[in-house]
């Protein structure tokens, strides 16, 4: 079972994989409030959100 979980530090690592991972593929990512700020800088997404 899938579950959403709130953007935090704690899943800095899976979601910099996921992204990386996402990107590598050069399929279009929907949505694209997830691929607007650079997912590298977490303070910088965090502020976003």
């Amino acid at each position: 079972m899938l579950k959403p979980v709130k953007l935090s530090r704690k899943y800095t690592k899976q979601l910099n994989d996921m992204m990386d991972e996402w990107t590598s593929t050069n399929e279009k990512i929907v949505p694209y409030a997830i691929r607007k700020n650079e997912y590298h800088n977490f303070n910088n997404l965090y502020k976003s959100n």
